[in-house]
């Protein structure tokens, strides 16, 4: 074959392929920008271009990409692979193997992720699932919000399915009470508003125990204030345990101390106050008494005025009885001087 034949017949080749990317093979009610095999089916939607991608929702969209479908009305797939928006006004930017199955619901990227609960979103990674309404699931890999409000940061393979729980990263963590936060590995946020971090490394547990609980594991524990570091690890921990409990032993004897001061303080109050009624006891029969003498006095005042009356009556009588002899004296004088004459 010459260099000349063998040309045209590339160039045509290429012209056929070129041909069949633009054309319109399932067009079905929406419309179709370019690609190969593609199908918009759905009212008013759109397929800008790709490999057999299907717009069957009403006005779904889906901008290019391959095996991707976008089912529900106002569905959208940015592109990728084998991705699939059901939900309604659900979207998928990339990715590949993604679904977005919730109302509202939305998968930036990554693979195999699943944001089926409504207004539910996932920001990439792999095998995450957000199945609580409005959780998020911002990356990481194997990852479950399944909480209302719920949200997970990254990591691997947590679980935050508490109302508004969250997980800020790590792996193994489940936080299950309501408004409860994990952080580290191997965490189990189960009491509500409990907030657990477990930097150790292994397997076990580490598990809230109480409500409203703040639960803290590692290998050491620094406190920084104004560049002053005071740091707690396995060396010196005992050594704060028993400072912390001496404390309380000291505020407790302390304590005892205060109350023994005051109980003696009210003691010796109350031996004043029953002083005091003592005196006032004894003052009250000294009343008694001196009322009793007033009552005898006033009886014997009584029984001297009568006396009294009594005598001033006699005195009366012998003053009559003084004037009538003195009277009689006079008479008797006079009459014997005018017999002596």
């Amino acid at each position: 074959m010459s260099t000349s034949v063998y040309f045209a017949s590339r160039v045509v080749a290429i012209l056929l392929l070129l041909l069949s990317l633009s054309i319109d093979l399932t067009v079905q009610g929406g419309d179709i920008g370019g690609g190969l095999y593609n199908n918009a089916s759905g009212s008013r939607a759109r397929v800008s271009g790709g490999y057999k991608n299907t717009a069957s929702g009403e006005r779904s969209f889906i901008g290019g990409g391959v095996f991707n479908d976008a089912t529900a009305g106002y569905s959208t797939v940015g592109g990728g692979i084998s991705n699939e928006a059901s939900g309604r006004e659900s979207t998928i930017s990339g990715g590949k193997y993604n679904a977005a199955s919730g109302v509202d619901s939305m998968v930036g990227g990554g693979r195999s992720n699943e944001a089926s609960g409504s207004g539910s979103n996932i920001g990439g990674g792999k095998f995450n699932i957000a199945s609580g309404a409005n959780s998020t699931i911002s990356g990481g890999s194997s990852n479950i919000a399944s909480g209302d409000n719920s949200t997970i940061g990254g990591g691997v393979s947590n679980t935050a399915s508490g109302l508004a729980s969250v997980i800020i990263g790590g792996s193994n963590n489940i936080a299950s009470g309501d408004n409860s936060i994990a952080i580290g590995t191997n965490v189990l946020a189960t009491k509500d508003r409990s907030f657990v971090i477990n930097l150790l490394e292994g397997k076990k547990k580490f598990k809230s125990q109480f409500k409203s609980e703040f639960r803290i594991q590692s290998q050491s524990f620094t406190i920084c204030i104004n560049n002053v570091e005071v740091k707690i690890n396995k060396l010196n921990i005992q050594k704060f345990k028993d400072l912390l409990n001496n404390s309380n032993d000291r505020r407790h004897l302390e304590q005892e101390e205060r109350n023994n001061e005051q109980q003696v303080f009210i003691e010796r109050l109350q031996k004043q106050v029953n002083a005091l009624q003592k005196n006032n006891n004894e003052q009250e029969e000294r009343n008694v008494k001196q009322e009793e003498r007033l009552v005898k006095q006033e009886g014997k005042n009584n029984e001297q005025k009568v006396n009294i009356e009594e005598q001033q009556k006699i005195n009366k009588e012998l003053h009559l009885q003084i004037n009538e002899l003195h009277f009689m004296m006079t008479n008797f004088v006079a009459q014997s001087k005018l017999h002596e004459e």
